[in-house]
């Protein structure tokens, strides 16, 4: 289970999101790395600096909270090192498209599954969230999707595609390190 959520520690507010495994253990801690300005968060949360890397039943894992997405030099970071990664968002209907196609881009550069969950509904503000929460595969391909109602979705991954395709294609390995 991944699942996100705001936590006071030491005075300092941290946007949060964690990886629970089946046995009830908390295996993967992630903090949210780009507080969105533009709303104000950089005011009210600190800012991680780390990125998460977990094993999910034999792929490897990593995963993002809304804005990060924002970011490719993020994900890139841990591109060679996973199969999968999850980002879970409060997208606005507003940049619906957006939300997509940042999706697919981090999809295609990082050669591997991205699994965007996105929130449904209308929050105290009165904005409104699309879901849409989509499963993109590494070369792109939108293996799932939801739409603005549904509140999950099953997916297949298959994550020998990541390695069949970064053989095939290796574009990772042009990546410049620095």
């Amino acid at each position: 289970m991944i699942a996100g959520f705001v936590e006071k520690i030491d005075g300092r507010v941290e946007n949060i999101a964690l990886f629970i495994n089946r046995d009830g253990q908390v295996k993967a801690r992630y903090i949210k790395n780009y507080p969105y300005s533009h709303a104000g968060e950089d005011k009210y949360y600190s800012s991680g600096d780390q990125q998460v890397v977990f094993d999910l039943g034999g792929s490897r894992a990593s995963l993002f909270i809304c804005y990060d997405l924002r970011f490719p030099e993020l994900f890139r970071k841990v591109a060679k090192k996973v199969e999968i990664i999850f980002v879970i968002a409060n997208w606005p209907v507003a940049r619906q498209e957006q939300w997509e196609i940042l999706l697919k881009a981090r999809a295609i550069e990082n050669q591997c599954f991205i699994v965007g969950v996105n929130r449904i509904g209308r929050d105290g503000n009165d904005l409104e969230y699309g879901g849409r929460s989509h499963v993109y595969g590494p070369s792109g391909e939108d293996i799932s999707r939801g739409d603005q109602h549904q509140e999950y979705i099953v997916s297949p991954v298959d994550p020998a595609q990541v390695d069949k395709l970064r053989r095939e294609l290796p574009f990772l390995r042009d990546m410049k390190n620095d």
